[in-house]
């Protein structure tokens, strides 16, 4: 049997996990084991793609096969792997709103060594910054963009 890549969240936190395994669902059931917070499958890739959604989301690493689901990634990722993968549509839809590749960016979202911090603007608005996962969560509607040094 070959192995397949998935994508599971933690929807606590609303992170992903990136991976590959011979029975996700499998591997799903083994790791809720040890983990408090609920997870759900996103989706399954028939393959191994596992590096190339990685590389898509190295931006976005918080630790080991563990990313922020940047909205603009992530809807590559579902156009050039699962463009009619209802899962992952609605996974994207529910967590972001309705965004399309080609919305203009207002957010900046990073990982420091010990929090996380987001960035953002809207429009002429001065930059605020956040400092809870929920707020991230709330105003990450688009691409993150680069405020500069």
């Amino acid at each position: 049997m070959n192995e397949k890549t998935y994508i599971i969240t933690d929807k606590k936190y609303n992170i992903i996990k990136v991976g590959r395994s011979k029975n996700p669902y499998e591997y799903l059931k083994a790791i809720q084991k040890s983990n408090s917070a609920e997870l759900e499958m996103v989706c399954v890739f028939e393959g191994d793609v596992e590096e190339e959604i990685k590389e898509l989301l190295k931006d976005h690493k918080i630790r080991g096969e563990w990313y922020y689901p940047n909205p603009k990634t992530m809807l590559e990722i579902q156009e050039r792997y699962l463009p009619n993968n209802q899962d992952l549509v609605s996974f994207i839809h529910n967590l972001f709103g309705e965004i399309k590749i080609s919305d203009p960016p207002i957010c900046l979202c990073w990982l420091g060594d010990d929090e996380t911090r987001c960035q953002y603007k809207r429009h002429k608005d001065p930059l605020i910054t956040c400092e809870s996962y929920d707020i991230w969560k709330a105003c990450v509607r688009k691409e993150e963009i680069d405020f500069g040094d």
